[in-house]
């Protein structure tokens, strides 16, 4: 599959995040981990269906890995991500659900990282900050 920010951008346009039923939160159960797994399958490098904690594991797995999958720091993600590579930003949480979401190119100019995710908020390009809070052991991914 070619790689490129239009495909990504594309993408998420197609799918409406917003506003789009599937992704809305109900009854206070949010669905980050069924939006990563429909964009990562759409972009041909799907991350099992599971809850967000168990898509964290299994990204760090060996299975992850041998599925193309990267484990890399904040600025590898981000300049992944501007490029087009499908990328993820994730954090296990040892209490509860976590979350994960998908890394997405940068407004034009800006150099800060930037998620497209569902969860209690939805969003089409918003900083990572607005997704995860200041959290500040967000693991991130990156395909091949």
């Amino acid at each position: 599959m070619t790689r490129s920010p239009d495909a990504v951008l594309g993408l998420i346009s197609g799918i409406d995040v917003v506003n789009n039923f599937a992704f809305l939160m109900r009854d206070g159960v949010t669905v980050c981990n069924c939006y990563a797994t429909v964009c990562t399958a759409a972009l041909g490098c799907a991350i099992p269906p599971m809850l967000a904690n168990g898509q964290h594991a299994w990204l760090l797995s060996n299975e992850g890995q041998l599925a193309g999958w990267m484990h890399v720091d904040s600025e590898t993600a981000r300049q992944r991500a501007a490029l087009g590579y499908p990328t993820v930003a994730s954090w296990a949480n040892p209490e509860g659900h976590g979350h994960i979401a998908l890394c997405v190119p940068p407004p034009s100019g800006d150099a800060r990282l930037f998620v497209s995710a569902a969860g209690h908020q939805n969003f089409v390009r918003a900083s990572i900050d607005r997704s995860f809070g200041l959290n500040k052991s967000i693991d991130f991914f990156t395909h091949e």
